[in-house]
């Protein structure tokens, strides 16, 4: 028996509209060119009247609920930081579930790849979103704020799993993919926390850097932060995130670890990137909302 989903997608719209001649649209009325995706265009774009359901469950089923019951319990104005954004998909997906609930919002998108960082630009606009009412910011997430080296298959079309290449492992992990490096600038997560005083939700995705990045801010920084999503890499990663979240008082919704075959309450699920979504010690009912026991509005 396949389980129901989740009732925070029940707490919005399904898009029932019309699709954009060479865009994809997707959840919740997004719209992205036809070839973000998959580095071509598909030659196949949709056209006329499309109605969309609800994601599926996979492994992007977690964050779209950590997104979801982040927009559902915003009060007043919903801030969002994206992190590793490549063209900010879930800074545009929040974008539409804000707009449904008329909420205003604010964006940070923190993206270092050069060109990803272009089509981010060209992504907000395409949706109507201001990127000057917005921060959207060309570097890496890294502790202290430091130039970063930037490693990863130079090939922006079909590569997004561009790294910080620091110590032995990512030199041998760079040299032995034959990577290329550029110097990027570097930011740290603290000076993004505190140029806001209220932050819903942090989703990061900064392959392999996570738990340094998380465990280089102070406790009352992170205080600010309401909801934490984060993709993770590696079993070590994902050891110290979820060690250092714990001794924070960080209490935990979901933890899949990458690179697995995992139960989930919806179902088996294959997991490429990990998950582990935590909710701060005082949103107690922001996680009954993430946990599917309590209703949303």
């Amino acid at each position: 028996m396949i389980p129901p989903p989740h009732p925070l997608f029940r707490a919005f719209d399904e898009f029932d509209g019309s699709a954009a001649p060479g865009y994809e649209t997707s959840y919740f009325g997004a719209q992205f060119r036809d070839w973000l995706f998959t580095g071509q265009s598909t030659g196949t774009a949709q056209s006329g009247h499309i109605h969309l359901g609800y994601p599926p469950v996979a492994e992007e089923y977690f964050e779209w609920i950590a997104l979801l019951g982040a927009v559902a319990s915003a009060k007043d104005r919903f801030c969002m930081l994206e992190l590793g954004a490549g063209w900010g998909r879930w800074s545009v997906y929040a974008a539409m579930l804000c707009r449904q609930r008329r909420l205003p919002f604010t964006l940070v998108a923190v993206e270092p790849e050069p060109s990803h960082f272009q089509w981010l630009q060209m992504v907000f606009q395409d949706n109507g979103i201001d990127p000057r009412e917005h921060r959207l910011c060309e570097a890496a997430v890294v502790p202290g704020g430091q130039v970063a080296r930037l490693a990863g298959i130079d090939d922006p079309l079909r590569e997004y799993g561009h790294y910080v290449s620091t110590g032995l492992k990512n030199w041998l992990r760079t040299r032995r993919g034959r990577h290329a490096v550029r110097e990027v600038k570097g930011v740290s997560l603290r000076e993004l926390l505190i140029a806001h005083p209220k932050i819903d939700l942090v989703d990061m995705d900064i392959q392999g850097m996570e738990d340094k990045v998380i465990r280089s801010v102070a406790p009352e920084d992170l205080d600010r932060v309401r909801i934490l999503h984060i993709g993770t890499h590696s079993r070590a990663v994902e050891s110290r995130l979820r060690r250092t979240l714990r001794r924070l008082g960080w209490r935990n919704a979901f933890s899949f670890p990458c690179y697995s075959e995992s139960q989930t309450p919806f179902g088996e699920v294959r997991f490429e990137d990990g998950v582990e979504t935590w909710v701060h010690p005082q949103a107690t009912s922001e996680l009954d909302l993430l946990l599917g026991e309590k209703p949303a509005g």
